[in-house]
Formats: C-alpha cells, sequence, structure tokens
C-alpha cells in the first residue's frame, strides 16, 4: 500500500468529522447534507481502488478550510509536494494562508509550507521572501533561517549566508561556526579578486573568532601576506595552520610558492617544522630535497630522501630518487615504470561521505560539508 494512501486512510476520519461538524454548525439543509455524505463515498471509492490522485482532489473540495481543518489540508499539501505535484501543494498552501481565521501558529506554519513548496520548485527568490517573515517566528526561526542559509549558498550570495548564520548563531546553534567560518572565507576571496585586501585580511580575521581551528583562514592570510611582500608574516600563518592540523602539509607547501625567492632560509626552516610535526610526509621531504638540490647541494638532497625512504616506504619518494638522483635501487627500469604509471603523492578524501578529488576544495561537492576534504598520502 502507498504512502499517499495510509496518510488518507489517516485522514479520513478527520474528513468525516469535519463534514458532520460543518453540517451542524451552519445547520445545512438536508439535500446539502446528503451531497457531502455522497462526496465522502466518493472519495471512499477512489481510496478502495488506490486511486489517491482522485480521492485527495474530493477530500479537499470537502473539506472547508478553518481552525479546525487546516491540519487536514497542510497534510494533504505536504502529500502532493512529495509526490511532486508541487503546483497543487502550492495552491492549497495558498489557500490556505489567505484564510482569516486561523491562528497565528496556524499561519506561520502554513506559510513555513508554502515557502518549502516555492523552495523545491527552484522558485528560490519567493521561497527566501517567505522564510524572511519566519526568521523572527517563536517556532520556525532556526528552521527559517536554515533554508535561507541553503539559498544563499546556492546563489553563492556570501554576505546574506553571513548574515543568516550570524543570526542563527545568535540563537544558540554553535554548530553553524564552522559553516560561517567558511562563509566568511569565500567572501574574503571576493575581495582578494576585487584588490580589496584589507577587507578580505577583516574577514578571514573575522572567521577565526567564529571557528578558531580554521586551518583555511590561516592558508588564506597567509597568501595574502606573501602577495603583499609580509613574507614573515605569511610563514607565521603557516606555521599557525600547521599546528591546528598537519594533514593539509602537501597544501601548506604549495602556498610556498608565492613568497619571495630570497627567504629559501624561511622556506627550509618551515618544511623542516612540518617534518617534525608530519616526519612521514611525502610532500615535505620532497619539498625538502628539491630546495637543497637548487642551491647545488644535490648530495644533501639524496641523504634526506634515502633517509626518510628507509623509514618511511613511499612511492612517491622512491619515484622521486630514481628519476632525479643517481640511486641504483632495484634496477633502471624502475623509474621508467613508475614514471609512465600516473599517480600523485597526495589526492583528497572526505572523511564524511568517502568521496575523492584530485584537488583540494573546501566544500565536498557530493555531501556539500565543509573542512572535510583532506590530503591523502601516499605510504
Amino acid at each position: 500500500m502507498s504512502l499517499e494512501v495510509i496518510i488518507l486512510i489517516a485522514l479520513l476520519p478527520v474528513s468525516a468529522l469535519s463534514g458532520w461538524y460543518f453540517a451542524s454548525r451552519y445547520h445545512k439543509k438536508s439535500d446539502s447534507n446528503s451531497k457531502s455524505l455522497s462526496q465522502y463515498f466518493i472519495g471512499l471509492n477512489y481510496l478502495l481502488q488506490e486511486r489517491a490522485d482522485k480521492a485527495i482532489e474530493v477530500f479537499v473540495k470537502m473539506v472547508e478550510v478553518d481552525s479546525d481543518t487546516v491540519e487536514t489540508h497542510l497534510a494533504l499539501g505536504s502529500l502532493f509536494r512529495q509526490r511532486g505535484e508541487v503546483d497543487r501543494a502550492i495552491r492549497i498552501h495558498q489557500n490556505i494562508i489567505a484564510r482569516p481565521t486561523l491562528t497565528k501558529d496556524q499561519t506561520a506554519l502554513a506559510v513555513f509550507e508554502l515557502a518549502t513548496d516555492f523552495h523545491k520548485a527552484g522558485l528560490l527568490d519567493r521561497a527566501e521572501q517567505l522564510f524572511q517573515q519566519l526568521v523572527n517566528d517563536r517556532i520556525f526561526a532556526k528552521r527559517s533561517l536554515k533554508n535561507l542559509i541553503n539559498i544563499s549558498q546556492v546563489q553563492k550570495e556570501w554576505g546574506n549566508a553571513i548574515n543568516f548564520s550570524t543570526q542563527l548563531f545568535k540563537k544558540g546553534d554553535n554548530q553553524i561556526g564552522v559553516n560561517l567560518a567558511n562563509y566568511l572565507c569565500e567572501q574574503a576571496e571576493e575581495f582578494e579578486r576585487n584588490g580589496e585586501y584589507r577587507n578580505a585580511r577583516n574577514s578571514l580575521l573575522k572567521a577565526l573568532e567564529y571557528n578558531e581551528k580554521s586551518v583555511r583562514a590561516e592558508i588564506k592570510l597567509s597568501e595574502i601576506a606573501f602577495k603583499q611582500g609580509k613574507d614573515k608574516d605569511g610563514f607565521f600563518r603557516l606555521e599557525q595552520a600547521l599546528n591546528k592540523d598537519s594533514s593539509y602539509i602537501p597544501v601548506l607547501i604549495k602556498q610556498i610558492s608565492l613568497c619571495n625567492r630570497n627567504s629559501s632560509e624561511s622556506v627550509i626552516d618551515f618544511i623542516e617544522k612540518c617534518l617534525h610535526q608530519a616526519p612521514n610526509s611525502p610532500a615535505a621531504v620532497m619539498k625538502l630535497a628539491e630546495l637543497y638540490s637548487e642551491k647545488g647541494e644535490k648530495d644533501t638532497a639524496k641523504q634526506r630522501l634515502l633517509s626518510f625512504i628507509e623509514e618511511n616506504p613511499s612511492i612517491s619518494v622512491l619515484h622521486e630518487l630514481l628519476k632525479n638522483y643517481d640511486v641504483q635501487l632495484l634496477g633502471s627500469d624502475i623509474a621508467e615504470i613508475l614514471d609512465r604509471n600516473s599517480f600523485k603523492d597526495e589526492s583528497y578524501s572526505c572523511s564524511k561521505c568517502g568521496y575523492q578529488a584530485a584537488n583540494m576544495k573546501w566544500k565536498c561537492p557530493s555531501c556539500q560539508n565543509w573542512d572535510c576534504l583532506k590530503p591523502d598520502w601516499f605510504v
């Protein structure tokens, strides 16, 4: 038996009672009562034939909307929406809202259901307008704000997302802090693209207020510092990110390319700190070897790689040794074989849903969660 049939069976007593209620309240004539009863049995017949759509139409016409029957109509509207018949759901909910006899809470519920209809239909502007009417409602405020945040994310209106998230945070939802920090980081990237570095930095500092563990905010602050020639501040921010989560080392190392070429000693010092935090990081040791090679200290570079691979067997480090250094471990053909096989020294996986990506993303494209994609190291 389908879901809609089950729901309609549950609604039958309500419909019958409503018919009797209105008959007695308005002293309708006997022929009108007979007509209502006839409509009731027609609906019941459709229901028994599992023709739920026809049964719904009969019961909607039969039951007048007021404070006593509004729940019946809301349930029918919800049923239409679940069936994908959003137009019908919208008409029912609009009809409910138009009734002046409803209580304040019933009207708020109908507005929320209509906003949900518009949201599902992709009419985001209309959904947004209705949800905004409920942001101070005692029952639907939080749910409406969450829907408004969702709409703002889809439209990439980060200012709105920040505004609605801040309201939700003030209402006691501390879990929104991680998302709010990411919205501020998105806003900072927009400022940066427009050359507004001061505004970008302010957004990032505010992001750290809502989520002090935000690695993304620290990385972005380092990027802005390097672009402005403030290498000292840039490395400070990278170290902050490293101390917060060393699993992002491959991402941190990529940021180093933005610093001044005269800061090679600072770069080596930072890489050494990375290896101190995560001695098994292939990305860190390979970057360190590259830096030593650039300084003409190729033997030092080779020794660091050999020492690493003895403690931490790694395909990527082995490939680096065989390809760029005079090392014969298992034969000259191994470097060629490894070179033909396309692989990277890190990929990225979502800790929530397992989604895998070739490039770093701060929001998982699959489960839509923030800060859950992290590098995987080939060990």
